[in-house]
């Protein structure tokens, strides 16, 4: 079986002791090509059973409009703390690689993220 086999089995069966043990064998480039070739549903359900700190490694190997999505689909409050961990950097090349409401949408965590910062 494949390894997004092996991903997609745990998933439908929603074992995630099985789904852990299977992603704590790859680095989180190889994560974000698995996220690459599931579904959206399944890419979110995969992304949010992942530890915080390894999906925050996972969102920076994605292409921007797939992080986009991830951001844009998981609860406000948890993209928001993702926004919070990445770097500026990383926001910024995000930004540059998205328009209008795309935009908009994140700048508004990011801003967020700054007020909080600043009070």
């Amino acid at each position: 079986m494949s390894k997004i086999e092996q991903i997609r089995a745990a998933l439908d069966e929603k074992d995630y002791d099985k789904l852990n043990s299977i992603l704590e064998q790859y680095h989180p480039v190889d994560i974000a090509q698995v996220l690459e070739e599931l579904s959206d549903e399944e890419g979110i359900d995969l992304f949010l059973a992942l530890d915080f700190d390894y999906a925050l490694q996972v969102l920076e190997e994605i292409d921007s409009h797939r992080e986009y999505f991830i951001l844009t689909n998981v609860e406000h409050n948890y993209a928001r703390k993702l926004i919070q961990e990445m770097s500026a950097d990383d926001v910024a090349d995000l930004l540059g690689d998205l328009e209008g409401q795309e935009k908009r949408r994140i700048l508004s965590l990011f801003m967020q993220k700054t007020l909080l910062v600043a009070a």
